[in-house]
């Protein structure tokens, strides 16, 4: 396996980083239009489904992206994969 340079493992730590956080922002989001989803708010449910499409391809990003870190994480901990 090839080892990243350092400058690509910045990289790639930053786009996590950012991923993350739009994640969480979506993850807030979601919660709102299912309150008002439940409050009967016009157009809710649309904007609802748009949110959870938008987080599932966030989810798969960020999938995507620490698919080595995850392994590399769990080898240091000692967990088989």
């Amino acid at each position: 396996m090839k080892r990243k340079s350092t400058k690509t493992r910045d990289a790639l730590s930053k786009k996590r980083q950012a991923l993350w956080l739009k994640l969480k922002t979506m993850q807030q989001r979601e919660r709102d239009m299912h309150a008002a989803v439940s409050l009967g708010v016009a157009d809710a449910l649309e904007k609802l489904v748009f949110v959870q499409s938008e987080s599932e391809k966030l989810k798969k990003e960020i999938k995507k992206l620490e698919l080595g870190v995850s392994r590399q994480r769990a080898w240091v901990r000692g967990i088989k994969l």
